[in-house]
């Protein structure tokens, strides 16, 4: 049987999401076995606010509308793995727990950490990628380019050879290039060139 590429990144969602929630429910069982005193509470707290809003951020994530609304929370993922992290070695380094209770939690608190970084550096790119591109494939096929307001400066400083080797770059596709170097060669697409710069 063969799996879609859509299915796989729905599984791998479905995983991380159960693994955000463990990640939560071993923090709340942390935190409640905690000794009661002054110190303990403070950090304990701390701890739970941000070992429970990283399952919550990253189910927010995954609905998230745009790629900028995804890597905004993402980042809060990523902080808030992070942050759980340090409030555990906090409570390591003053004696309030053994680190050998929270070892496991800490390193499952790392990976959740390079995972929410790995998928931001992946949105970021993407999100790149989409922005050079914004301004040199046509909407439709009997119309010149769009130009958007983002892309002005791009377009009127650089030249066709100068955006062809940026698209590259970032990663294009060969065909994509030539479709892009095809359409900037037009009268219509060069006097418009010419009054953006």
């Amino acid at each position: 049987m063969l799996i879609s590429n859509y299915d796989k990144r729905k599984m791998s969602n479905e995983n991380l999401k159960s693994r955000t929630k463990q990640f939560a429910l071993r923090v709340i069982n942390l935190v409640e076995s905690l000794p009661h005193d002054m110190t303990s509470s403070i950090l304990g707290w701390q701890l739970l606010r941000a070992g429970t809003s990283v399952g919550a951020n990253y189910r927010a994530a995954c609905r998230s509308k745009s790629n900028a609304d995804f890597i905004s929370k993402m980042g809060t993922v990523e902080e808030e793995a992070d942050e759980s992290c340090y409030w555990m070695e906090l409570l390591v380094e003053s004696g309030k727990i053994k680190s050998v209770k929270v070892s496991n939690l800490m390193r499952e608190g790392s990976e959740l950490t390079a995972i929410a970084v790995s998928s931001l550096n992946t949105a970021r790119k993407s999100a790149k990628r989409r922005c050079l591109l914004s301004f040199c494939i046509p909407h439709s096929a009997f119309r010149t380019p769009f130009i958007n307001r983002r892309s002005r400066s791009a377009v009127g400083a650089m030249g066709c050879v100068e955006l062809c080797s940026a698209m590259r770059a970032n990663g294009v596709s060969e065909k994509g290039v030539k479709r892009f170097a095809a359409i900037s060669t037009t009268p219509k697409f060069t006097q418009r060139r010419r009054t953006l710069a």
